[in-house]
């Protein structure tokens, strides 16, 4: 047997998204604040719903650790649940809506234990894709070969953060939206709790069961819609710069391949494409205040603070047994 999980700010999206994948028993994590329109939201669902500030007020302050911080820190509540209950978990994210038989598709692929990474349609890719089609927009457009009417859309769509609309990518990796984890492995192993959105990738990093990563035909698969925002494409490349390197740097550290420092943070400069657009544009005339402001992003944290994360996540995990029995 097998719950969904959501963990959700947004009580109109997460409606949509309840709404869409029919009759499932699903925990929805969410601030007090939301608590009274999540329940309306849920009013037609099977949902329970648990609020952050509920949920650590009823635990133990020694067992807190799994749930301190951020986005990790949510779905540790979700999992708890879960795990409690020994039931395998589906992390299905308001802003998506199913594409295929995604449920009935993470039950036949699920591992004793392991976890499934479904894949996002639609917006498929996140900030350095949309980095990476705005530098291709930049380029063509600096070359005449791309009108400036079609050129001023996709840099203003691109700097609100939305990539461009494409096909799923086979072996994109995991996305938190779409991801499957089994009972055994719930139990085991809890996210790493950050204010950082790494914590999808870094569990199927660490997971030490079988990381089921399926074929384009018979992947779950959902249509992930991205929301712009001001000066979006700029932040999330900052907190995707900062959390990756701090990922990384937790991941090799488990695993006892520690890497140098400085060589950590080119390796995800070059992955996110940071140094690539800042080699293109500064080859280009065409300025633009939002793209001065990307061309100068630099890597904020600093090692000591990946090693208080390092230790963050150790805490964690060594009381996670306790904590997930007594949520």
């Amino acid at each position: 047997m097998r719950w969904a999980a959501m963990t959700s700010n947004r009580p109109k999206n997460a409606a949509k998204t309840l709404q869409a994948y029919g009759k499932v028993s699903w925990i929805l994590v969410c601030p007090e604040r939301f608590r009274a329109d999540m329940k309306t939201a849920a009013k037609d669902a099977d949902v329970t719903v648990v609020t952050e500030e509920a949920f650590l007020n009823e635990m133990p302050r020694r067992l807190h650790a799994p749930f301190a911080k951020g986005f990790g820190g949510w779905r540790n509540m979700a999992l708890a649940f879960c795990s409690k209950e020994k039931k395998d978990v589906v992390f299905l994210d308001d802003d998506t809506t199913p594409q295929n038989n995604v449920l009935e598709r993470f039950d036949a692929l699920m591992p004793e234990k392991g976890m499934v990474l479904g894949k996002y349609g639609h917006h498929v890719g996140g900030a350095s894709t949309a980095l990476l089609d705005l530098t291709h927009a930049l380029e063509k457009f600096n070359q005449k070969k791309l009108r400036e009417k079609e050129f001023l859309r996709r840099l203003e769509e691109r700097l609100q953060g939305v990539p461009p609309e494409q096909r799923p990518v086979q072996g994109a990796g995991a996305v938190g939206g779409c991801l499957g984890i089994s009972a055994a492995t719930a139990q085991n192993q809890c996210f790493f709790p950050s204010v950082y959105r790494v914590e999808d990738g870094t569990y199927a990093a660490l997971c030490a069961g079988n990381v089921v990563q399926p074929s384009m035909e018979e992947a779950p698969m959902v249509r992930h819609e991205k929301e712009g925002r001001p000066d979006g494409l700029r932040s999330e490349l900052q907190s995707d710069l900062d959390g990756n390197v701090v990922a990384a740097y937790v991941v090799a550290r488990e695993k006892n391949e520690p890497m140098a420092w400085d060589d950590l943070k080119k390796r995800i400069r070059k992955g996110l494409l940071v140094d690539y657009f800042q080699e293109k544009y500064a080859k280009t005339e065409f300025r633009h205040p939002d793209l001065d402001r990307i061309a100068q992003l630099q890597v904020r944290v600093s090692e000591a603070q990946a090693d208080d994360a390092c230790t963050s996540y150790r805490d964690a995990q060594a009381i996670w047994l306790e904590a997930w029995e007594t949520a």
